[in-house]
């Protein structure tokens, strides 16, 4: 390119170009991956018990880096987009800045957060896996969500559509006898989440059953 005196902007255009290539390359990459990853969870929970596409197993616990905001109710999947999705870009910001680095899936969790008899409001948590790394006033929660026994499923498409998963699940809660931890809220891991291609998120939908702890707070 220097023999042939390429001038900056076409040199430019060149690399933005090679530069989108790569970048559609690793996606389709990415997508492959959470396909194989998904699958390798399938075969990981051999010798739990299997019902199709409902899984029971026992989901270890996991210490998180977390922000936490508030949405109008369970049933209300656009409050509950609204104030959750915010959250990530900002976590990883501080996480960033804090030298602290994520060592699994994104995940969400939901819990009451009840200011009346009559509210159904609920508390929106948005957390990052970050094993025992150390964190001193990096501005977010550090928190350990404990080891549950859980109904689980694997979603695919938007979290728009998730209720009817969650319908799954809670069917086969009731048929097989077992009872979800008050309210029944699920906790979603977030195994592949392409920007904008809704369709091709793949979540896994994990329903506490009673008996399981609750989380605790570090900071």
């Amino acid at each position: 390119m220097l023999e042939e005196k390429v001038d900056l902007g076409e040199l430019r255009g060149m690399l933005r170009l090679r530069r989108a290539e790569l970048t559609a390359q690793v996606e389709r990459d990415s997508a492959r991956l959470a396909l194989v990853d998904a699958r390798l969870r399938m075969i990981e929970s051999e010798g739990h018990m299997n019902t199709g596409d409902i899984i029971l197993k026992r989901v270890p616990a996991v210490r998180v880096a977390e922000l936490s905001a508030t949405a109008l109710g369970y049933d209300h999947p656009a409050s509950i987009t609204e104030n959750l999705s915010p959250l990530y870009p900002r976590l990883m910001e501080l996480m960033e800045q804090a030298g602290v680095t994520t060592t699994g899936s994104p995940l969400a969790y939901y819990r009451p957060a009840p200011t009346g008899p009559e509210d159904e409001t609920i508390t929106v948590h948005a957390a990052f896996p970050i094993g025992d790394a150390e964190v001193t006033g990096a501005g977010f929660d550090v928190v350990v969500l404990p080891p549950i026994e859980a109904a689980t499923a694997v979603h695919e498409g938007p979290m728009a559509e998730a209720f009817r998963t969650g319908g799954r699940i809670a069917a086969w809660i009731e048929d097989n006898g077992f009872r979800p931890v008050p309210p029944g809220y699920a906790r979603e891991v977030y195994l592949h989440c392409p920007p904008g291609c809704f369709d091709e998120w793949l979540t896994e939908m994990q329903v506490p059953l009673d008996g399981t702890g609750i989380a605790t707070r570090e900071n």
